[in-house]
């Protein structure tokens, strides 16, 4: 059987490939489908746009038809289980003598229909809190000013007592006097119900922000939340993908992404840059931690339309797995639309070498890897040790964590604890879930990376940057695979010698064999100066200089 939701490891690695291959495709789809709309630039940020799993389905059921193309053409399966029943739909009326499952139609729709009414009611919520603490007193210090905006977030990792500021502050330190003058922080606010505790402790705060909320009008709020059954439909009577009619699936995807939070916030980005130009704020610069997501493209579509004089920098400050993460690449549809930077800002050549070398209708940056400067300052000393550490990195992608802690209690009671120790570093956003926090051999940390990482023997990891400091350090890593979807890994060249993981059994295996395997903490400074830029004052300069 063909899985949708449980692929084997072969069909895992094939749909990857699959992956890589559908990008160009996928993009001209996009393109097709953006034809059949209104036409309207906003359309770029909705979920069925933004090649984002996380953010759509989409992208994963035409990969999937794909597989299936793959597989039914070699014979291989004569039945299929899938998710989503217009998906069942579709394969038939291609492949009439192929069994399909769906048993959990009603179930289903009932689902998306609850997540439906859940997001309507969170981005309601969300609107009634920013608007009950907007202050007009703070709005009007901007006026007739010339600034500087630099983005970051409010989320409920980024304060403890006092905010941390976790993207750009170390770089806003080394800014010289007459930037940070006119340089102010916007906060994106991604928790509901913390809003007013986020702007008390922004009061203490060295650096200066200027917040969004106090600017936007509730008209800009209500806009936001129905942007999305506003654009209208998708008026094609028939879109093909792959020689399937995928026409009511993209529908399907585009309905059941109403209220999406993103969105919402993406159009709020919008109608903020447009406030503060009907209030004569002119705009130097802004700086972006930037990702191609939705989000950034409301940010990009309201400055290129209300200060397509300023500029604005799309930081890249993280390497990820840019091969299989689409939306990490602009499109020609995004460019025609205005909701790319002006500039892209790398902290890898290797990445530019290998990505984005041959796009040429946008600019692109080299700066210093700010977030990465201790790896260049690393001093090698390891505690003396008894047992075999086995380091298990947490990432921002919340899946991929839920896919590793269930392994690791899978695999628990067949780990030889007296040999093993078993540390869990989590991410900022990462909850480690109830059963494992009751497992007591496990230690769950947040202490400093890089002495983690410099004491362990194996590291289980996924897509996140720490995979490839962890391969600089010449560390045994077993990477984290994914069978129902695509599995992440950010190295290029080096990946030939990664064990991938995709079953408990496999994971067990793999720790067994490289606890034997002779590991040297060592840094590898080939490696280092290829995946990241070391800092000085040329490269720095990228974060503010114009064109």
């Amino acid at each position: 059987m063909l899985n949708q939701s449980n692929l084997t490891s072969d069909q895992a690695i094939q749909f990857n490939k699959i992956n890589f291959k559908n990008k160009k495709k996928v993009e001209k789809l996009l393109e097709n489908i953006f034809l059949t709309t209104n036409m309207n630039p906003k359309w770029n940020l909705t979920p069925i746009f933004s090649r984002d799993y996380f953010q759509s389905d989409l992208l994963r059921d035409l990969n999937f038809l794909s597989l299936v193309d793959f597989y039914v053409k070699k014979k291989k399966y004569n039945t299929i289980k899938v998710e989503n029943y217009l998906l069942k739909k579709i394969i038939q009326q291609r492949y009439k003598k192929i069994n399909v499952i769906n048993s959990n139609r009603f179930k289903q729709i009932t689902c998306d229909l609850i997540k439906l009414f859940y997001s309507f009611i969170k981005v309601v919520l969300y609107s009634m809190f920013m608007l009950a603490n907007k202050s007009k007193e703070r709005a009007n210090k901007f006026i007739n000013k010339k600034i500087i905006l630099v983005e970051t977030f409010f989320s409920k990792n980024m304060y403890k007592k006092k905010f941390n500021e976790r993207y750009h502050k170390d770089i806003y330190i080394k800014f010289s006097n007459r930037i940070k003058k006119n340089c102010y922080f916007f906060p994106i606010n991604l928790s509901i119900f913390s809003i007013k505790g986020f702007l008390n402790y922004t009061k203490n705060e060295k650096i200066k922000f200027i917040h969004p909320l106090d600017f936007l009008k509730f008209k800009d709020y209500i806009r936001s939340i129905f942007l999305i059954p506003k654009l209208g439909n998708i008026n094609s009577k028939r879109i093909f993908y792959d020689n399937f009619d995928v026409t009511k699936i993209l529908k399907y995807h585009n309905i059941s992404s109403y209220f999406n939070f993103s969105t919402f916030i993406a159009d709020l980005n919008y109608s903020f840059l447009k406030r503060l130009n009907k209030k004569k704020i002119s705009i130097e610069l802004i700086l972006d931690w930037y990702e191609n997501q939705i989000i950034d493209k409301g940010l990009c579509l309201g400055k290129n339309h209300f200060f397509p004089k300023s500029i604005l920098k799309g930081h890249m400050g993280y390497i990820n797995d840019f091969k299989n993460i689409h939306y990490y690449t602009p499109s020609i549809l995004e460019k025609k639309n205005k909701t790319l930077p002006d500039e892209i800002l790398l902290i890898s050549k290797k990445i530019y070498n290998k990505i984005y070398k041959k796009i040429k209708f946008l600019n692109f940056k080299f700066v210093p890897a700010m977030r990465n400067k201790k790896i260049f300052e690393l001093k090698i000393n390891r505690k003396k040790k008894l047992k075999t550490n086995v380091l298990i990195i947490c990432s921002a992608n919340l899946k991929e964590n839920d896919f590793i802690f269930n392994l690791i209690e899978k695999i628990y009671q067949r780990i030889n604890f007296d040999k093993f120790n078993f540390i869990i570093k989590l991410h900022p956003n990462t909850l480690i879930n109830s059963t494992l926090k009751k497992k007591k051999k496990l230690t769950v940390t947040n202490k400093n990376f890089y002495d983690l990482l410099i004491n362990s023997d194996i590291v289980i990891s996924g897509g996140t940057t720490a995979t490839i400091e962890a391969k600089i350090l010449n560390k045994n890593i077993i990477l984290i695979g994914n069978n129902q979807g695509i599995t992440l890994n950010p190295l290029f060249d080096e990946n030939k010698k990664i064990n991938i993981c995709f079953d408990e059994k496999t994971l067990l295996k793999y720790i067994n064999k490289l606890a034997i395997k002779n590991n040297k903490t060592k840094i590898n400074y080939k490696l280092l100066n290829s995946y990241f830029i070391k800092f000085n004052k040329k490269y720095f300069k990228n974060f503010y200089t114009r064109t």
